[in-house]
């Protein structure tokens, strides 16, 4: 493996997935998701590179696996989101306090 390649892996393992650890570790749902995100792209950018580096890419398989792992896992997160939210806003709309979408009417 080029030196090239080693620096590029170095970097990626020290600044990607800590930062995206960070994140997901902290703040509202959303906030958290970014941060998985964060972490599992740079993942598969290290893994990608490391497979690059090695000249051998029957190794690819495992980046592109989580590629897609990645994307349906984003997916089922988001729809989880969507449905919390409008669980809170049904519950806040049935208790009349007027912040709701039928709160008010003229």
């Amino acid at each position: 493996m080029s030196l090239v390649w080693e620096v590029a892996i170095g970097v990626l393992i020290v600044a990607g997935p800590l930062v995206g650890l960070v994140l997901a570790a902290r703040g509202e749902a959303v906030g958290r998701l970014v941060g998985l995100q964060l972490a599992g792209v740079t993942t598969v950018m290290i893994l990608v590179a490391v497979s690059v580096g090695d000249g051998q890419t029957s190794y690819l398989i495992v980046p592109l696996t989580l590629a897609v792992l990645l994307t349906t896992g984003t997916l089922v997160f988001t729809r989880l989101i969507r449905q919390r939210s409008q669980r809170i806003a049904d519950a806040q709309a049935a208790d009349g306090d007027g912040d709701g979408p039928q709160g008010r009417r003229s």
